[in-house]
This record gives C-alpha cells, structure tokens and sequence, in this order.
C-alpha cells in the first residue's frame, strides 16, 4: 500500500499486461504502459482484506464484423472482469546500466553476463567434440571469428524484464554483450570446461 500512496502522489504510471501465463515464465500478449492511478478505496475490502485502486485504461477494438443490413457487432480488446498483471515501480533508478533480464545468468553467488570477444588461431577456448545444443551457442561464435567471455557484474535490482547493474571495472562502454540466451551460455561453459561427458570416446 505504501508503494501504491507514493506512485500516486508523485504521479507515476503503471504497466498493464494482458495474456496468460507458462509454466516456465509468463509471456503476455497485450501490455499498455503509462496507465495513471485514479484513486485509492479508503476502505478496506470485508472478504480478501485488500484496499482497491483504480487506473482508467482506454478500450479498443479487436475485431470489427459487418453483417447483413450494415449492422456492426465489434468485440473488445478488454473485457470486465479479464485479469491482468500490474507492473507498479516502487523506486527510479538513476544513472545505472539496465539489461534485458535474459541477459544475466546468477550462479550461486555471483552474476554473469557474456561480454563479446574476438578469438585468435590459439585461442581453443571453445573446441570440445561434445555437440550438445546447449555448446552451440559457443561453437558457432567461434567459427565465426568471435567467442563470448563471462563477466561478473553486481545487480541490484531484477524483475520479469529487466536487470539494473551498479557500476563496475568490467563494464566499459566499448564493450558487446550478449543480450539474451545467458542460462544456456552458462550452461555451455560449464559443459566445455568439464569436458563434455564421454564425448570425447568417439572418434570424428
């Protein structure tokens, strides 16, 4: 409720999403950004104990069909009662590096990205004969002259989208990351350097 009280009298703006939810994630289909907070109920609701607020949101038309006599039957985006998921900032972060949340990867205690790097002809960082899915984010950079490199950052703040990172040593503004797929580089990594199972049994 806090968070709420002071969004609203600083005028800040929540995001709306519609859609439905995965069992490995959410994916949302619709979102609607910048939506203000109307009001706060100054009661508390008697069966969940919860206090409403309301944020106006403009409906739109999904489909338009014309049938026989010119008549129009439109159907809305929106519908009463259609569940949504509020994203409601509780503070702004200034002057902070923020990434897409698929760009860092936590490993036990410390959190990795994967910075870009040009590879040499003695650079074997990357060769294994273990093929897994999961290398071929590796095996497939290197071929084509460049290879990724994990980098520990410090990030202070996470949600479904986005990473806030506080400044570091390893953060330079001439610097490529990689911007999504860091589980499954991390994945590939620790494959390469436990040396792929028995794949290395078989002959090529």
């Amino acid at each position: 409720l806090p968070a709420i009280e002071q969004l609203q009298q600083r005028r800040g703006t929540i995001t709306a999403q519609f859609g439905h939810s995965h069992g490995d994630g959410h994916h949302y289909d619709v979102a609607r950004e910048g939506l203000r907070i109307l009001y706060l109920d100054n009661h508390v609701d008697p069966v969940t104990q919860t206090f409403q607020f309301y944020a106006p949101l403009d409906n739109e038309s999904a489909h338009d069909e014309v049938r026989g006599g010119g008549a129009v039957f439109r159907t809305w985006r929106f519908k009463p009662g259609q569940r949504a998921h509020l994203l409601v900032p509780e503070r702004e972060w200034r002057n902070q590096l923020i990434v897409p949340r698929e760009a860092v990867v936590v490993d036990g205690l410390e959190t990795i990205m994967f910075r870009l790097r040009e590879h040499d002809d003695h650079d074997h960082a990357i060769q294994s004969h273990d093929h897994s899915e999961s290398q071929e984010h590796f095996q497939e950079s290197h071929d084509e002259g460049f290879e990724f490199e994990p980098v520990g950052v410090r990030m202070l703040h996470q949600d479904g989208e986005f990473a806030v990172l506080g400044e570091s040593e390893e953060l330079r503004a001439e610097d490529e990351f990689a911007l999504n797929n860091a589980q499954q580089l991390l994945l590939a990594l620790k494959l390469h350097l436990g040396g792929g199972g028995g794949g290395h049994d078989h002959e090529h």
